[in-house]
């Protein structure tokens, strides 16, 4: 894949995302729209069209070359220690965001950065669930009992997972192949540029924006 593919391939559903998130959600709710329905059906969209476009993208070019639709989404058997390995790795990752939240308040102030009002409770740091109350987390949804809710969640996360297989693993990631072991440098950084729709927008330099991922003002 050549740098400018590489950049479309990148830009093309960042700029889908950002629209949806950054257009579309805040018209939803501006509409009436409960902000944590307007989040869930915009992911839901946005990463159904990812889906769509990897999966037509892999059997396109699995005719083209001659191979089965199985071969060309390059899966293959994924070992116990493997699996291990990558609990291990979310369970570090995991611990570590929790180390780090006492930072985000300060991070925050120290760049002028901030939620918008269409954001959902759980993509607000200055929000603290527990003593909570669903009303105040949530306007407008009933949180207790409501399992179309979570069944909402599940499907998101399952196009989410879907969108990273097909997309960015089967169908981009090969491609960067051609590049040896800096593939996977390469990989790395065109992921936050893949994600930048949920950059802040921001006060001063583009590097202040890219280093926060959450979708502020």
């Amino acid at each position: 894949m050549s740098v400018v593919g590489m950049l479309l391939a990148t830009f093309i559903p960042s700029g889908v995302a950002f629209s949806g998130f950054h257009v579309a959600a805040p018209a939803l709710v501006a509409a009436g729209m409960p902000s944590l329905y307007a989040w869930y059906f915009v992911a839901l969209v946005a990463l159904a069209s990812f889906v769509i476009a990897g999966r037509v993208l892999l059997v396109y070019e699995a005719r083209a070359l001659g191979v089965s639709i199985k071969e060309r989404f390059c899966s293959a058997r994924v070992s116990a220690q493997m699996w291990l390995a990558a609990g291990a790795v979310l369970i570090v990752a995991i611990a570590l965001s929790f180390a780090a939240k006492p930072l985000v308040q300060p991070f925050m102030r120290l760049f002028g950065l901030h939620v918008p009002t269409y954001s959902p409770f759980f993509l607000n740091p200055s929000v603290v669930v527990s003593p909570a109350t669903a009303d105040s987390i949530a306007p407008g949804v009933v949180m207790k009992g409501n399992y179309g809710l979570l069944g909402l969640q599940a499907v998101t996360l399952l196009f989410n997972i879907s969108a990273e297989e097909l997309y960015f693993r089967a169908w981009m990631l090969p491609k960067l192949s051609r590049y040896g072991r800096a593939s996977w440098v390469i990989g790395g950084l065109l992921s936050p540029c893949i994600t930048r729709f949920r950059s802040c927008s921001f006060r001063g330099s583009s590097s202040q924006a890219s280093a926060w991922p959450w979708p502020c003002d």
